[in-house]
């Protein structure tokens, strides 16, 4: 399913303001959706992969806000305070809210009927899927929405299971009070604000083993995988509220399983921290993006500074310092260059013909030197902290060099 769709959004960093990505929506793949929303693919300018879900303009705007906002904030908790942009929608309704964010590894759970098929992969997926929720509550975040179609699972080239939890509408840290909404899989006390709490996540994780039995070994008629089912509707079907809380825990859960697959000779291949591998992993191909943009941009600041410095430079000293500025591979190298070009701006005689010709009497407070117009001109990050070295420089042209009339 395409559309023709087409939207641009620009992504900056938040502590630079450095403009991290570019992405457009052209031609997009529709990826999925819901009830609210739907998910397209975008295409970026850095090579980052990164989808936008845009909700659907039939109800609520105030309430699809607040949803979309809680995404957003709490997939940039999650994956990392790059990974995540919302875009809030106009409040007339006429334009959606979107949520601009990382795309993760691996496809829904929902959908990798095709991939499980041995026991072993069907306790590899449960178990990875409780090792990452194990991983978000590290984080005090509970999810509050667990069905397959939020958890995507991936299978890593070396063989193990990683499992990372999506669509965070619904999340709030723990204690704090939850969203309004509730679906049959929930607990039905999540259909007034309480709270926020493991258990309820825990509740949500039976319920998904129970259909994971349903719709993956009965309906799919996998006879082999008998005893499988027979085990979860044993340990699972049977849970109830016991003071507040469900009889097991994530980390019981884990044990069960663990134990499970122990007994009946199974190898445990998952990641047990996936949410925590794969945010280091996307702020390091942000970071490293950064520093190549970051690199890009003030070679060219340098280049018009060196071409605006020329009018001042012999024939020898402009190739010296442009033959230097075209080799430059590292910011350590632009720095280097940076210093060349005020060392020769501190050099400069003073030109008979960058003096003021009328209204010589503000000349010394409008006017600027070569060396200002050039530290403006250059990236500032890169700057020398001591500029003492330097001589007084000599006063350069240009519209503030004096009073016009």
């Amino acid at each position: 399913m395409q559309t023709s769709r087409t939207a641009q959004f620009l992504l900056y960093h938040k502590q630079s303001d450095q403009l991290l990505d570019v992405v457009t929506e052209v031609e997009p793949q529709h990826l999925g959706g819901g009830s609210s929303a739907n998910v397209w693919t975008l295409q970026s300018q850095s090579g980052l992969d990164w989808v936008v879900k845009r909700e659907r303009l039939v109800s609520s705007v105030y309430y699809k806000r607040i949803l979309f906002f809680n995404e957003s904030k709490f997939f940039r908790e999650v994956y990392g305070k790059h990974s995540a942009f919302y875009f809030r929608s106009a409040d007339d309704g006429s334009e959606p809210s979107q949520v601009v964010m990382r795309r993760l590894p691996g496809k829904e759970l929902s959908n990798n009927e095709t991939e499980l098929t041995t026991p072993e992969d069907f306790v590899n997926a449960i178990l990875a899927v409780l090792y990452s929720i194990k991983n978000l509550h590290k984080k005090g975040v509970v999810h509050g929405d667990i069905k397959g179609d939020n958890i995507n699972l991936h299978r890593q080239p070396d063989g193990r299971f990683a499992a990372y939890p999506i669509d965070f509408g619904f999340s709030q840290f723990v204690g704090q009070f939850t969203i309004g909404g509730y679906a049959d899989y929930m607990p039905t006390e999540l259909k007034q604000r309480i709270p926020a709490d493991f258990w309820q996540d825990s509740y949500m994780l039976c319920d998904l083993m129970n259909r994971f039995v349903d719709h993956y070994i009965f309906k799919k008629n996998y006879h082999h995988l008998k005893p499988l089912g027979e085990f979860i509707c044993d340990n699972f079907f049977s849970m109830r509220f016991m003071t507040g809380e469900l009889q097991y825990s994530v980390d019981g859960m884990i044990q069960l399983w663990t134990d499970y697959a122990l007994h009946h000779n199974l190898t445990i291949a998952v990641v047990e921290e996936p949410i925590n591998a794969l945010s280091a992993e996307m702020e390091q191909e942000a970071a490293r993006y950064l520093k190549s943009s970051f690199f890009e941009q003030s070679l060219e600041r340098i280049k018009r500074a060196c071409q605006w410095l020329s009018q001042y430079l012999s024939a020898d000293e402009l190739k010296e310092v442009t033959d230097f500025i075209e080799m430059a591979r590292t910011l350590t190298d632009l720095q280097v260059a940076i210093l060349k070009l005020l060392t020769l701006s501190s050099e400069l005689s003073e030109q008979p013909s960058l003096k003021c010709p009328r209204m010589s009497f503000f000349k010394e407070k409008h006017a600027k030197s070569v060396l200002d117009r050039l530290l403006e001109m250059l990236p500032r990050e890169l700057l020398p902290i001591n500029l003492e070295f330097l001589a007084k420089p000599p006063i350069a042209p240009g519209v503030d060099s004096c009073l016009s009339f």
